[in-house]
């Protein structure tokens, strides 16, 4: 019994260690971010959304390129004393980058890392994943929108028939309604991206959304081609239930 309650504590311990770290994952800056507060929000008065310029040819939409991205953002941050800087990395889980932003009072701050998977191991593919994060981070920091839709597929290995299917692409054994099945999809992605992004209680968080056992089962069918991210969750949830039997 008490190996038993000290097995507890310590699954426990890592919870909360757990916990915190996913906390901690925020957007780092300097000590004050007044005078840089003040030259962005000066900035995005001046920035209008980029013009689309090109044209995904599966897809027949329009989004504006990185190029276009930079045109709009960038001279508009330079004239306010505000320097940009975008990292790329390769990492396991894909092509990282993380986007900081200076100011001339010596002020900065720094975003998160945005992880874009690389379906296609090649040259193109991996610079396709770098220009799509750099692009889509500094859409986010400057607050522009640069598309309509999802032009990443050279990134992520998508198609027209893919990218488009509103339904899962073959009917589980399970008694699941349409509307149910696109929103048990969309948590499937959302448990992929986060743990992508090393997020694990966020991807036990997306995955403890769905409470049907049904969808559950449908849930694990989506997430079958990614063992990783089931046993994280698994985990997660043991020292969840772990925990709360401490707690009581």
């Amino acid at each position: 019994m008490d190996q038993a309650w000290h097995d507890q504590v310590a699954m426990q311990e890592i919870y909360e260690q757990t916990r915190q770290a996913q906390q901690e994952r925020h957007m780092n800056r300097s000590e004050t971010i007044g005078a840089l507060a003040k030259a962005l929000a000066a900035a995005q008065a001046e920035m209008h959304n980029p013009q689309f310029d090109s044209v995904n040819p599966a897809f027949k939409s329009k989004f504006a390129s990185l190029a276009s991205v930079r045109n709009a953002v960038v001279p508009v941050l330079a004239k306010n004393g505000i320097a940009l800087m975008q990292d790329v990395s390769i990492g396991d889980y894909g092509v990282s980058c993380v986007t900081r932003l200076f100011h001339e009072s010596g002020e900065w701050m720094q975003s998160m890392e945005l992880t874009v998977p690389v379906a296609q191991k090649s040259a193109h593919g991996v610079g396709s994943a770098c220009t799509y994060a750099k692009r889509y981070q500094l859409l986010a920091l400057a607050c522009v929108a640069g598309d309509d839709d999802d032009d990443a597929n050279g990134a992520v290995g998508a198609t027209p028939a893919t990218a488009k299917q509103a339904t899962p692409p073959a009917a589980p054994a399970v008694s699941v309604s349409a509307e149910r099945a696109v929103i048990v999809r969309r948590v499937a992605d959302a448990c992929i991206a986060k743990f992508a992004k090393d997020d694990e209680f966020g991807c036990y968080e997306e995955a403890a959304v769905i409470t049907d056992p049904e969808e559950r089962v449908l849930l694990w069918n989506f997430l079958h081609d990614h063992s990783k991210v089931r046993s994280c969750i698994k985990r997660i949830g043991e020292l969840e239930r772990a925990s709360q039997k401490v707690a009581a």
